[in-house]
C-alpha cells in the first residue's frame, strides 16, 4: 500500500474547520471513549441511539448533565468519522452533525416545548461552519442528502447571521430543487425552505 496517501483538499478542509469548531462549541469535551463497531452503519446507528436515550430535551434544566450528555453526543459522531473515513454514506451524515453540533444548530438544544435555547455564536464560529458545509458539498457530490442538508444549514446560519439575501437564495433553491422530491427527507428539506423563503424575502426586502 502506499504510504503517501494523497487526501482530498476537501476532507483537509473539513477536518480542519471540525477541528476549529469544536474548540468553539464543544472545547470542554473530555475523552469519550466510544466503542467501536463493525461498519459505519453501525457505528452511526450507535451516535444515534446515544443521542435518543441523553433526553436532552427532559435535562435541559441541568445545564451539567446537559452538557455531559452533549459530549457525549458528539463524541459519538466523531467516532463515526474517526472509525470509517472513506464511507461515503454514514460518515457525511456524522460529520454533519458535528457541524450542527459545534454551530449550535442541532434542534436537540432546546426543549420540545418549542422554546428556542439562545446560544451565544461568534460569527468566526457561523464563517467555519460555512466553510465546512461547502467543503462537504464538494467531497459528497453524488449525496443528494448531503447536499441539500449542507446548504439548508448554510441558509440557516445566513438568517440567524442577518444575512437575508444569501439566505433567501439558498432557500429559494432548495425549495424549487427539492420541494417535491420523491426522497421524503429531501422533500422535508425542501418544504421546510420553501416556508423559509417567504420568510426571509418578505423580512429582506
Amino acid at each position: 500500500m502506499n504510504s503517501a496517501l494523497r487526501i482530498p483538499h476537501s476532507a483537509l478542509v473539513i477536518c480542519a474547520a471540525l477541528a476549529v469548531l469544536a474548540l468553539a462549541g464543544c472545547a470542554s469535551q473530555g475523552k469519550i471513549l466510544v466503542p467501536q463497531q463493525k461498519n459505519a452503519a453501525m457505528q452511526y446507528g450507535y451516535a444515534e441511539r446515544m443521542r435518543e436515550q441523553a433526553n436532552l430535551p427532559i435535562i435541559f434544566p441541568d445545564k451539567k448533565a446537559y452538557a455531559s450528555e452533549r459530549v457525549k453526543i458528539y463524541e459519538s459522531w466523531a467516532a463515526v468519522v474517526r472509525n470509517f473515513p472513506a464511507d461515503r454514506e454514514a460518515t457525511p451524515l456524522a460529520k454533519i452533525n458535528m457541524i450542527e453540533m459545534d454551530a449550535g444548530l442541532d434542534d436537540r438544544n432546546a426543549p420540545h416545548s418549542g422554546a428556542t435555547r439562545k446560544l451565544s455564536i461568534s460569527s468566526s464560529v457561523d464563517r467555519r461552519a460555512i466553510e465546512a458545509y461547502e467543503a462537504l458539498i464538494k467531497e459528497y457530490p453524488e449525496n443528494r442528502f448531503v447536499q441539500a442538508k449542507a446548504r439548508y444549514d448554510q441558509a440557516l446560519i445566513y438568517k440567524r447571521a442577518g444575512d437575508y439575501a444569501k439566505a433567501t437564495d439558498l432557500f429559494k433553491f432548495l425549495a424549487e430543487n427539492f420541494g417535491k422530491d420523491s426522497n421524503p427527507s429531501l422533500k422535508v428539506i425542501g418544504q421546510k425552505s420553501a416556508a423559509y423563503y417567504q420568510e426571509t424575502y418578505v423580512i429582506g426586502k
